[in-house]
């Protein structure tokens, strides 16, 4: 079985096919349950030919990890009764038009932050007051109620409330898959162990270069890279799975530079590299945005770049040893947002968002009841696109919004 160096290993070959055919008759099993003896194969094939399928182009690989198959974090692994329920929704979500079910949900837990990069969208709007722990359980549960199964336990730096998110997963860690996003910041290895008694799925860890002086000079702070290495380290040796998450530079469109970013991280045990092109929060101000010239949002080839070198990473055999490297932006753009559909994000002033680049909110945990937010997130959908999912859609199929 390969693995990197780190021990992170991965389905491939005639193992990689027999759960492929598994997952595949499990499926068609529940298919026909659904849609009948001859509707079954009428509405999969309708739907894997709409480029609004969540399915594109499979891995060569599979992550294994205690004994489940993953492709990508933001969904349950591969042959769970979750994704197989969530895969036929989308079928009738994407053949009749409809909207889709929710999947992942992104819950601000703390709005400070020990450190300063520009491109953050909790940073532009940040706080210094904290969502009430009550009120954070009862939004946690609300979500899990509504579909949401991946959530991410976001901030701020989450590690500042430590208590408050060893209390979710205490209530929840059961119900969904829970990931912390986290700089690393004053995270000690047993916290991660605890983390990972109480049911945590995977961490993500905030890293933008295997450069040192890189990820502190975009931190503002020192100390950064390490307490990132620290959180990798301690994460694998909790047995969790882990993933990264970069806001990428230029010289990482270079494939050298970009397989070299992979390696590294893979040498840390991460099984997953989210790559996020540089974008322009909401609500940002006049010196994060002077600061965030540095790195100003990209052109549409370089989009483009880096979705063909995440593709690669996937793909090629000449990269089978690395973690699997993701971004979004191209293949939303042929979906269409995915914001209020999939996605939601409750921001760290406790507004319900459709993602943390779009301002429209469906209400406040803190002012409204659940109950309003969710049925106007069912029915009330919004129609707000950020600069980057028109500018694709544009491109690539001539401005026809899915």
């Amino acid at each position: 079985m390969p693995h990197n160096a780190s021990g992170a290993q991965f389905a491939t070959g005639l193992k990689k096919k027999r759960i492929e055919v598994a997952f595949l008759r499990r499926l068609l099993t529940r298919a026909v349950k659904r849609f009948g003896f001859f509707g079954a194969p009428r509405e999969l094939f309708t739907y894997v030919r709409n480029r609004r399928n969540i399915l594109g182009d499979g891995p060569a690989r599979f992550v294994e990890h205690k004994g489940e198959y993953w492709v990508v974090p933001d969904l349950p692994p591969l042959g769970s009764a979750q994704l197989l329920e969530y895969l036929l929704d989308d079928v009738v979500a994407v053949n009749t038009g409809a909207r889709g079910n929710l999947m992942v949900g992104i819950l601000s837990v703390a709005s400070t932050c020990p450190h300063h990069c520009a491109y953050c969208y909790a940073h532009a709007g940040a706080t210094e007051s904290e969502l009430p722990l009550p009120r954070l359980l009862e939004t946690t549960g609300a979500l899990l109620d509504a579909g949401v199964v991946t959530v991410h336990l976001s901030g701020g730096e989450p590690a500042t409330r430590l208590p408050a998110v060893k209390e979710i997963l205490r209530r929840f860690g059961e119900r969904g898959r829970f990931w912390l996003l986290t700089t690393g910041y004053s995270m000690a290895p047993e916290d991660f162990q605890e983390l990972a008694a109480l049911g945590l799925t995977g961490v993500m860890v905030s890293m933008d270069s295997q450069s040192a002086s890189h990820v502190e000079h975009v931190k503002g702070v020192p100390d950064a890279f390490e307490d990132a290495i620290a959180a990798c380290r301690g994460a694998k040796d909790a047995g969790l799975l882990l993933a990264i998450n970069s806001v990428v530079t230029r010289e990482l469109l270079q494939e050298k530079e970009f397989r070299g970013f992979l390696t590294f991280t893979g040498l840390l045990g991460a099984a997953f590299v989210n790559c996020y092109p540089p974008k322009t929060p909401p609500g940002l101000r006049g010196a994060e945005s002077s600061a965030l010239d540095e790195n100003p949002p990209f052109t549409v080839w370089e989009f483009e770049r880096l979705n063909a070198l995440c593709v690669a990473s996937r793909g090629s055999r000449r990269w089978a040893k690395l973690p699997l490297a993701y971004t979004p932006d191209v293949w939303e753009a042929g979906r269409g947002c995915v914001g209020g559909e999939h996605l939601l994000y409750v921001d760290i002033d406790g507004d319900v968002r459709p993602c943390p680049f779009l301002t429209h909110s469906f209400g406040n945990i803190t002012t409204d009841t659940l109950e309003t937010i969710f049925t106007n997130v069912r029915e009330n959908p919004h129609h707000e696109r950020c600069g980057t999912n028109r500018l694709l859609t544009e491109h690539l199929f001539g401005d026809e919004a899915p």
